[in-house]
């Protein structure tokens, strides 16, 4: 994985949720990663209280970071490490998510932005 110069990827939740903040919890998360820092992603979470859906996307290229802010959905730069998720070294943390993958395999190829991809499914355990 860390060969690669860029890699997109969706992360789902069958069942459950990763906490990402007292009262908020991540079902979804997907984007693109141009390793070994650069990223644009969108995560979609739930509020425990109030019920509510929130998404939010952040970017960071050449080392800066940018984030949606929750309510108003504008852009906003923040610092990497602020980030609701550690999105710092995706590139490597998506390399050890694939090395856990268990009954990974190669299911096709797909053409994305005109380069050729190989399509990769399996099941990880969320811990």
């Amino acid at each position: 994985m860390l060969a690669l110069e860029s890699l997109s990827f969706v992360l789902e939740h069958r069942a459950g949720s990763t906490e990402l903040f007292p009262g908020v919890e991540m079902t979804r998360a997907s984007g693109v990663v141009d390793i070994p820092d650069d990223f644009s992603v969108t995560v979609e979470a739930q509020s425990a209280n109030p019920r509510a859906y929130i998404e939010f996307s952040a970017v960071s290229v050449g080392g800066r970071a940018y984030m949606t802010d929750f309510f108003t959905g504008r852009w906003r730069q923040v610092k990497v490490e602020s980030l609701p998720v550690n999105l710092g070294r995706l590139g490597a943390t998506l390399a050890g998510i694939i090395a856990s993958v268990e009954s990974s395999q190669a299911v096709g190829t797909e053409v994305l932005s005109g380069h050729e991809t190989v399509v990769i499914t399996g099941q990880i355990q969320s811990q």
